[in-house]
């Protein structure tokens, strides 16, 4: 019998993982966790049993919670979302789609997330509540902190370093042996040809700081 799995966030993002997990048979998805007030959208990914206040008793009900919201501005949404469900001592899973393929040698953090035709080569290392998303890159021997999203597309080449809370848009490169600092955004189709060593926006190719 297929475990029931709770999102936290009910837009795209949330669009894409039940997407995903209707090919996993471990899991099947039981609702979604909404706060109240948000704007209302034509098609829900998933039905809502309950909004943030109720998250203890959902909890007790759930046999795995994947955090659903998106990462686009910052991290600070999944960074929030993720701490309190840790102190809810909630059963935060990682998932990898069945088309992804993930090297036996990666490791993985808790509640990080692998979307469609991902590929994470051998000796990655991807820390806590990421998303890899679909068709991205994270070749051998690459390292990502925390909260970090690599969204559609994104290359992530051998022995890059990337620190916690980034977001590398659809489409940029990171190059070999690049380190990149906590806090960093690299916009859509950049490519980062140096280190980069202070927090903000970085666009263009090569990458250079605009805020």
């Amino acid at each position: 019998m297929a475990k029931r799995l709770l999102l936290i966030g009910n837009g795209g993002h949330a669009a894409s993982i039940v997407e995903m997990v209707s090919h996993l048979p471990a899991w099947t998805i039981w609702g979604a966790v909404e706060r109240p007030g948000l704007p209302c959208r034509r098609h829900k990914p998933a039905r809502i049993v309950g909004f943030d206040r109720d998250l203890p008793r959902l909890l007790r009900q759930a046999d795995g919670v994947v955090i659903a919201a998106g990462q686009i501005k910052g991290a600070q949404v999944r960074r929030r979302l993720f701490a309190q469900l840790q102190h809810l001592n909630a059963p935060l899973v990682t998932l990898i789609a069945h088309n992804a393929s993930v090297s036996r040698t990666a490791w993985l953090g808790r509640g990080t997330v692998v979307m469609q035709q991902a590929l994470v080569n051998r000796f990655a290392q991807i820390g806590m509540n990421g998303i890899i998303n679909s068709q991205a890159l994270v070749e051998h021997d690459v390292s990502i902190g925390d909260h970090v999203h690599v969204a559609t597309g994104a290359r992530i080449n051998g022995e890059a370093c990337i620190g916690s809370g980034c977001t590398i848009g659809s489409g940029a490169i990171v190059l070999q042996g690049i380190h990149v600092c906590d806090e960093v955004i690299v916009g859509a189709g950049s490519v980062v040809t140096r280190n980069i060593t202070e927090p903000g926006v970085y666009v263009g190719a090569p990458a250079r700081r605009v805020s």
